[in-house]
């Protein structure tokens, strides 16, 4: 087990937090610089294959967190790769928070009716991958990996449906927005706030990822950055959302579809090159200490 100092902790911390503010920076700036935000029709394929490649990701993270804990149970073992993957994909505080400001600050309304359902969606999701990838006579990748194919096709056409509605009954408890306090881009300061401050929570999830691959595979830091980012690119969709992006967008210029989903992918890339670059630095200062 690999533990911190407190002072290495805090440091590592702010860090982290600052690595945040200018990832979401580099989007925040392009769209003031002009760049369109995101425009595109893509037929149902596209996000069925999104889904699916995914979820690939999501079974090798659950083989890297098995190896990191040593066989750890079923429950822990899941526990991790939902949490995981839920910060990664910003589901516990920033879309909640940052969304929810936007319309007419009514969070809870919001949380229940977008972002409770693809929690729920996430652990379903989670959970089956984890016991999937635990099987004793699914050891081999292949099988393992068209498990994942299959289960992911059929919870896209009849499992997902259904948990996107599940709780739409809670809705009629809550105060709807009132449609005069829904904030329209060009955005107020304030969610500028809200989104860069917040934007820690992937980023941490992100530093977890790579300490993983940092674990199993170090071979210099020219990889490590490489791997993570590739990593990144799939748990978050963000990879091969860019390269079916460039064919389907609405947007008739190639440069400007570049920049529109570029903006957001970008991120990503910026982030891998942070947390590998302080996982290899902690690690070359002897900050790690192991138990």
């Amino acid at each position: 087990m690999t533990v911190l100092k407190m002072k290495t902790k805090l440091w590592l911390g702010f860090y982290l937090f600052i690595i945040g503010i200018l990832a979401v920076g580099i989007h925040i700036q392009m769209t003031k610089a002009g760049v369109s935000y995101p425009q595109w029709e893509p037929p149902e394929w596209v996000p069925l294959a999104l889904f699916v490649l995914q979820n690939i990701g999501i079974l090798w993270l659950s083989k890297r967190v098995k190896e990191w804990r040593v066989s750890p149970s079923f429950i822990k073992q899941w526990s991790m790769v939902f949490i995981t993957t839920a910060a990664l994909l910003e589901l516990f505080i920033r879309l909640p928070l940052t969304a929810g400001y936007t319309v007419d600050q009514q969070y809870l309304f919001l949380w229940v009716y977008s972002y409770l359902p693809e929690l729920l969606i996430t652990l379903m999701i989670t959970g089956v991958i984890v016991a999937i990838s635990r099987g004793s006579a699914l050891n081999g990748k292949v099988i393992s990996i068209l498990l994942v194919i299959i289960f992911s096709v059929l919870a896209f056409y009849f499992a997902l449906p259904v948990l996107k509605e599940i709780t739409q009954p809670l809705l009629q408890y809550l105060a709807e927005p009132d449609p005069a306090g829904v904030l329209v881009s060009p955005y107020p300061w304030q969610v500028e706030v809200i989104a860069s401050v917040t934007f820690i929570e992937p980023v941490m999830a992100s530093f977890f990822i790579c300490y993983l691959i940092y674990l199993n595979r170090y071979l210099g830091l020219s990889k490590l950055i490489l791997q993570t980012i590739i990593a990144l690119m799939v748990l978050t969709q963000s990879g091969a959302k860019f390269v079916f992006y460039l064919y389907y967008s609405t947007i008739e210029s190639y440069i400007e579809r570049i920049l529109s989903m570029g903006q957001f992918t970008l991120e990503w890339v910026f982030i891998g090159v942070a947390v590998s670059s302080a996982i290899v630095y902690l690690t070359r200062k002897q900050r790690f200490s192991t138990v």
